[in-house]
């Protein structure tokens, strides 16, 4: 048994031991695994230990011949840039000014509505109850053509909250809110750093009618700003709810 098939004719190989002519056939580590793989029925099987073992060994194996392919594919792709280097950098440099176009176009639509960017989120630091957009960056926007965001409380706020409420209580407030705005659904469990509260999915932002402003813009309008917005319902809620935990 060998890594690479040795080129035999027949795969067949006679030697002499001993005095005796013995044949040896060749065979690849990769087509053992196959054909065990083929007849293998793990409803058979009652050494557990002994089956876990065996997929370890078959995961190394095809890792091994995955990497020889992904080596001289890209010794070919290396080759390839080099040759193109010109066109490539072209290609490189209208991705960065793209993504630096989309990320100002996010910048100008929360700007619209009093949001800034702090670190990684957009706020309003003048709100009675701030509320925070967390954003992916241009580059994950385009590498999936998909913009999607949370709408979630931070800091102070979500600390006192953490602390009067119970998570399910958050969530039995929204879930019904979200049933009326598409593409939203109820944000994730919070922990110490944040509470989610709702996250928005858009896929295919960016095609000959859509770009990341007007889509961006119209989720915001439709969904969380304005008197009946999530935002609008998220103050109330915390106004209601750190109130009553005060009295």
């Amino acid at each position: 048994m060998t890594l690479n098939n040795l080129g035999l004719k027949d795969d067949k190989k006679e030697i002499t031991i001993k005095g005796k002519q013995v044949v040896y056939l060749n065979i690849t580590h990769q087509e053992w695994i196959t054909e065990v793989q083929s007849q293998l029925n793990v409803g058979d099987i009652q050494n557990l230990e002994g089956l876990l073992y065996l997929k370890e060994y078959i995961k190394t194996i095809q890792s091994h011949y995955t990497s020889k392919m992904d080596e001289s594919t890209y010794n070919a792709i290396a080759y390839s840039i080099i040759k193109h280097q010109e066109e490539v950098q072209a290609i490189q440099l209208k991705i960065s000014q793209t993504e630096k176009f989309i990320d100002q176009q996010i910048r100008d639509v929360f700007a619209s509505y009093g949001y800034e960017k702090r670190g990684s989120y957009f706020t309003n630091i003048e709100a009675t109850f701030p509320v925070y957009f967390y954003v992916p960056t241009a580059t994950r926007i385009l590498k999936e053509n998909k913009l999607w965001f949370t709408l979630e409380l931070r800091n102070e706020i979500n600390k006192t909250i953490r602390e009067t409420l119970k998570e399910d209580s958050i969530q039995s407030y929204f879930k019904p809110l979200l049933t009326k705005h598409e593409k939203i659904r109820i944000g994730k469990p919070s922990n110490k750093s944040y509470t989610h509260i709702a996250i928005a999915s858009i896929k295919n932002v960016i095609d000959e009618h859509n770009n990341i402003k007007s889509v961006l813009t119209k989720i915001l309008e439709d969904s969380f700003m304005g008197e009946n917005g999530l935002v609008k319902e998220t103050e109330k809620f915390l106004d209601a709810s750190i109130i009553s935990s005060k009295n």
